[in-house]
């Protein structure tokens, strides 16, 4: 992948570098638990905005006991609008699947379970990416997805989609809050 930049901070380390699919410079902000075994992987859209928070909220409920400790990847997005609003030409998933996940699997203790976290537009690709590349994830956790896009097209598709596709062993956990219009 070329050359690879990364500085640390308090919650993990931020790694810059080229997307041949992309055809740019990204951004990656990675946190590894502490301990010797093996990881699951939360990838974490708008990691900008959310990293520290979902990192500080799952060591606390791995602390507990409540969820498995997991390596949590945060995806920087230079303009959101573009990565995360399906299109045909769209080839953010592409890049995600293609560079992100293997320089993950091949440089940190990863397990093959890995959910993929959104909110918002973040929330639109995680249940896009659900119904169009179920085999990507294993969970799939959308917040506040803005379905209202496109006149609601993933909604509809949805509705196309599901009855037709097989999802065994697939998990996802939609949550929205007084968002939706009546209907």
């Amino acid at each position: 992948l070329g050359l690879l930049f990364f500085t640390y901070s308090s919650f993990g380390q931020e790694k810059t570098m080229p997307s041949k699919i992309l055809g740019e410079q990204r951004t990656i902000l990675i946190h590894v638990p502490k301990g010797n075994e093996r990881f699951p992987v939360l990838y974490l859209l708008d990691g900008a905005s959310n990293f520290d928070r979902v990192v500080s909220t799952t060591e606390y409920l791995s602390a507990e006991g409540l969820c498995p400790s997991m390596i949590i990847v945060g995806i920087i997005h230079p303009d959101r609008n573009i990565d995360l609003v399906p299109s045909p030409e769209n080839q953010f998933m592409s890049y995600l699947e293609k560079e992100v996940m293997p320089f993950i699997d091949s440089n940190y203790p990863t397990t093959k379970f890995k959910t993929l976290v959104g909110h918002s537009l973040g929330g639109l690709t995680v249940v896009n990416t659900l119904l169009h590349q179920p085999g990507l994830f294993n969970s799939y956790i959308s917040l506040e997805a803005a379905l209202w896009w496109e006149n609601q097209k993933i909604v509809k598709e949805a509705k196309q989609v599901l009855p037709t596709s097989n999802y065994k062993g697939k998990t996802l956990f939609v949550a929205i809050a007084n968002r939706m219009e009546k209907g």
